[in-house]
C-alpha cells in the first residue's frame, strides 16, 4: 500500500474499495493525458492546414 492506502486503511475501509479508489485516479489521469495529446494533435493538424492554404497548397 502508498502512504494514502495506509491512511485509508487506518480509517477501517476496506482493501478492495481502496484498491478501486487507486484505479479510479490513475484511470482519470491517464484519460487527462490521452485528451490532451489528442487536443495537441489536432491543433497541430489545424496550423499546419492553415499553413498550406496560405501557400496556395491544396488540402483534403
Amino acid at each position: 500500500m502508498n502512504v494514502g492506502g495506509n491512511y485509508m486503511q487506518a480509517l477501517n475501509i476496506a482493501i478492495e474499495v481502496i484498491d478501486i479508489i487507486v484505479a479510479v485516479i490513475i484511470y482519470f489521469a491517464s484519460f487527462t493525458l490521452f485528451i490532451k495529446a489528442l487536443l495537441e494533435r489536432y491543433q497541430r493538424n489545424k496550423k499546419r492546414k492553415a499553413e498550406m492554404q496560405n501557400k496556395g497548397g491544396k488540402t483534403e
